[in-house]
Formats: structure tokens, C-alpha cells, sequence
């Protein structure tokens, strides 16, 4: 596949994102202010448990899986094989685990424990979850089209039916069924390409053990992500600020996914020029890669802080103020985290380094652990904020350390000083426009815009390959018969 085909998937997923990101950017301003801190907070909480169940469920299925697709992308017999042995040796785990949880819940003494049920439906529908066969034969058109569409279902039932706080329970199964109808529908062009007619002489033993070495970083990867909130739960004598943390942390994840998806695009195509041995090609890829990360994650990070102030009370409303000094923390993980991911999925991950991989990731984890201990009695969620940044710096270097002589490290920090300062300039014309233009809804709406177009004129003026890359992909894709009329 050539890298105009990985820019085009790649600029699939951001479509998908930015749509997503928009539907949810709608609802989120009312849910908040009608659910408030505490029920966002108890939300948060609940599904910080099951996450840890759905953890052992997964195991390290999904990135196993894709990762042997990707191998074998051009041999349709072995996929199908694969696909069903992964299929059924990752329902098997699942099912166990899914008996587990609701024993726990049945037996444990935790208070709203209907909400508790209610967050089983991701750990049930993950059972149908095929997206990691859809990566990894980067079949990325119908993988990012879907969640679209699911979402849209959800968006007008929860404006008709959420209306007071004790509509929380309403409120996450809507969103949590919607996500279970997108897996269930996920499956349909695999049905297409191999039927219902499963595989025989199923090797499920191979791929469990085979599947260990990556889950033993999916498990400290899961832990370290919701520790955080569930560890401000059991610290703090209410959910409150579980509720600020969440909003902010929520923030985060919504942007995170424009960096990250990169990974995702690239990883499978990595994996076979590994096993390829194409060294130039995946010089090329690595380069493109780290840019692509630079371009996106600096101006990021620089305007999250620049705005936050006006955003989060007009977003979320007055009462998550307190949400403003964590995700002015927050903000770093948009460059760190696209760094991590980065590193991990084609220095480590497609070189078969997985436990390398786990070794950053559980000390990472062991970091955080101790790290929110001790700051979050006092500092709450700006102290959990503090000691996310921290840890995920701590795996960006273990990262870095392990893929030293892999990668061009010197050639990465000219790109990153360079879109650094390219970033800086346009936190300043935002910061100047904020006294300017008023604080209101489409005020803040001429602040973002004002920081994009200066943005692009900057990498415009610097005549920056990459930007001038990405338009022609975006041209290409959004008007793709207009050099067919030219010709």
C-alpha cells in the first residue's frame, strides 16, 4: 500500500473522529449541566470498575489479533482461519469474565448498583467487537464510517428522553446500547468477505498462550488509564471531584483520537513491512509518522490552554470550574500520549517487541499508582492530572530508551522545536483575541478559528510539506472526480 492509500485511511478516521467528536460535543454541554458533577462523577466510577473486567475479558486479544491479520492481509484461507480462532478464543475469556463481574456486583455491598449493571453492556457487546480484524486488513473505510452512524441514533433520544438528574441511568444506556449496535454491525463485511460458515480444527490453546505477551501491557495499559478516577473515588469523600476530572479527562480523550489514529492506520501497515523487510519504505512511514504527530499535537495542546478558561464554564457550565486547572494539565498528555503510541506501536509492537512494550507500561503504572496516592488526598484532581502527566512522560521515556538505535531521534526533535514554535504563535494571537472578541458562544467559536487560520498560515508562509500533503489528500477525497474532468 502506498503512503497516499495510509494518508487516505488515516484522514478516514480523522473524518470519523471529528464527526464523533462533534455529536458528542453537542451533548455534552446539556447532559452536564443536567446529570451535574456528582452524576457524571458516579458514572465515571461505575465504569472505571468494569473496565477492569472487560481488561481480562479482552486480554490482549484485539491488538494480538490485528497484528496477526495484518501478517497474513494477503492470504484470505489463513485469515479466515484466524479470524475465526481469534473470534472464538477471545469470546471464551470473555464469557468467563462477564459471570465474574456480575457475581462481583451481586455479592459486593457498592452502593447504585443498577448502574453497575447498566455498564455491563460494553463488556457484553465487546464479545461482537471486530474492529481488530477490520484494522488489521485496513479496511478503514467502513471501521470509521459506522460509529458515525450509531451515534447519530443515539443523539436525539438522549435530548427527548434526559431531563432531570435521575435520568442517569437512562443516560448511559442510551449511549452504551448505540456503542453495542456499532459492534454488532461491525461484523458485516466480514460476513461479505468469508460467510457464516465457520473455520474447522479451531486452534484456540495456541492463540491464548500466544496472546499472554500482549496482555500483559494491555493489563497495566487499562489499570493506568481508569486508576485515576477510581482512585479519586475511594480518596475523596464525594465523586465531585471524580465529576471535574472526568469532564476534563473527557476532553482530552476526544482530541487524543486525532493523534492516535494514526497509530492505528499505520500499525498494520508497519507490521507487514516488518515482516517484509522493506527498510526504506518503513524509514519513510516513521518519518511522515513523527510529523504528522508534531503538526497536530502541539497546536493542540497550545490551544486547549489558551481557551480554557471561557470554555469550560460555557461548555459545561459554572459548576465544573474547577475542571479548568486540570485540563490546563491534561492538555501535555495530547503530545506525550501521541508520542507513546507512536513509539510503542512501530518501534515495539511491529518488531514483536510487545514486552518491552509492558515493561514501559507497568512502570508507568507503578508511577501513577504512587503518585496518586500521595497527590490526590491533598490536590484532588489536579493532583490525579499531575501524576498522569508524570507517568506518561516516565513511559515516553522508557519508549524512547528501547527504540533508541531504531529510530532517527535527533531528526524528531528538529520537527518538534520547529512545530513548537509554529504552535506558540498562534497561542499568543488566540490569547490576544480573547480580549477582543466577546465571551460568548460564537466569540469562542472566532477564537478557534482565528487560531486555526493563523495556524495554517504559518505552516503556509514556513511552506511546510506536510500541510501542503494533507490538502491535497482532503482535495483528492472530498472532490475525487475533479482531475478525472480535467483530463
Amino acid at each position: 500500500m502506498s503512503g497516499k492509500q495510509l494518508t487516505k485511511n488515516y484522514i478516514y478516521l480523522i473524518i470519523s473522529q471529528i464527526s464523533i467528536n462533534i455529536l458528542q460535543l453537542i451533548t455534552v454541554p446539556y447532559v452536564s449541566r443536567v446529570l451535574e458533577p456528582e452524576g457524571i462523577g458516579t458514572y465515571s466510577y461505575a465504569f472505571a470498575i468494569m473496565t477492569y473486567f472487560s481488561m481480562f475479558g479482552t486480554m490482549g486479544f484485539n491488538y494480538y489479533s490485528q497484528i496477526e491479520i495484518a501478517k497474513n492481509m494477503d492470504n484470505k484461507a489463513k485469515k479466515h482461519q484466524l479470524f475465526w480462532e481469534c473470534f472464538v478464543s477471545k469470546s471464551i475469556t470473555l464469557f468467563i469474565s462477564i459471570i465474574v463481574y456480575f457475581a462481583f456486583i451481586y455479592l459486593s455491598n457498592i452502593p447504585n448498583k443498577n448502574i453497575f449493571y447498566v455498564v455491563s453492556i460494553p463488556l457484553i457487546g465487546e464479545i461482537f467487537n471486530t474492529s481488530w480484524y477490520l484494522i488489521g486488513t485496513e479496511n478503514f473505510k467502513y471501521m470509521a464510517t459506522l460509529p458515525v452512524v450509531t451515534r447519530l441514533i443515539a443523539l436525539p433520544l438522549i435530548f427527548i428522553y434526559i431531563s432531570q438528574k435521575s435520568d442517569l441511568l437512562l443516560y448511559v444506556a442510551i449511549v452504551l446500547i448505540a456503542n453495542f449496535i456499532g459492534n454488532v454491525l461491525m461484523s458485516i463485511p466480514i460476513i461479505k468477505e468469508h460467510g457464516l460458515k465457520p473455520a474447522k480444527n479451531l486452534e484456540i490453546i495456541k492463540h491464548i498462550k500466544g496472546n499472554i505477551v500482549y496482555f500483559i501491557p494491555t493489563i497495566a495499559g487499562t489499570i493506568y488509564h481508569a486508576l485515576d478516577k477510581t482512585m479519586l473515588g475511594l480518596l475523596q469523600d464525594t465523586t465531585v471531584q471524580n465529576g471535574y476530572y472526568e469532564q476534563a479527562f473527557k476532553i482530552i480523550q476526544i482530541l487524543t483520537v486525532v493523534t492516535t489514529s494514526l497509530s492505528t492506520v499505520v500499525l498494520p501497515r508497519v507490521t507487514f513491512l516488518e515482516h517484509e523487510n522493506k527498510r526504506e519504505e518503513l524509514k519513510n512511514v516513521h518519518e511522515k509518522s513523527f510529523q504528522t504527530v508534531f503538526i497536530i499535537a502541539f497546536p493542540l495542546l497550545f490551544g486547549v490552554i489558551s481557551i480554557s478558561e471561557r470554555f469550560i464554564p460555557m461548555f459545561f457550565g459554572s459548576d465544573y470550574i474547577g475542571s479548568v486547572p486540570i485540563l490546563n494539565i491534561l492538555a501535555i498528555l495530547l503530545l506525550i500520549i501521541g508520542l507513546d503510541n507512536l513509539i510503542g506501536a512501530q518501534g515495539l509492537t511491529a518488531r514483536g517487541l510487545q514486552k518491552k512494550y509492558g515493561y514501559g507500561t507497568i512502570i508507568g503504572l507503578v508511577c501513577n499508582l504512587f503518585l496518586n496516592y500521595f497527590l490526590i488526598k491533598s490536590y484532588g484532581g489536579i493532583g490525579a492530572a499531575v501524576a498522569s502527566v508524570i507517568s506518561e512522560f516516565i513511559i515516553l521515556l522508557c519508549f524512547v530508551i528501547f527504540t533508541w538505535s531504531y529510530f532517527s531521534f535527533r531528526n524528531m526533535i528538529k520537527y518538534a522545536f520547529k512545530y513548537c514554535i509554529y504552535s506558540l504563535i498562534m497561542f499568543f494571537a488566540v490569547k490576544e483575541s480573547l480580549v477582543y472578541v466577546p465571551n460568548t458562544v460564537l466569540g469562542l467559536i472566532t477564537n478557534i478559528l482565528i487560531g486555526v487560520i493563523v495556524y495554517v498560515l504559518v505552516l503556509l508562509i514556513a511552506k511546510d510539506e506536510l500541510i501542503y500533503l494533507f490538502i491535497k489528500a482532503f482535495k483528492e477525497k472530498l472532490f475525487p472526480n475533479i482531475k478525472e474532468s480535467k483530463e
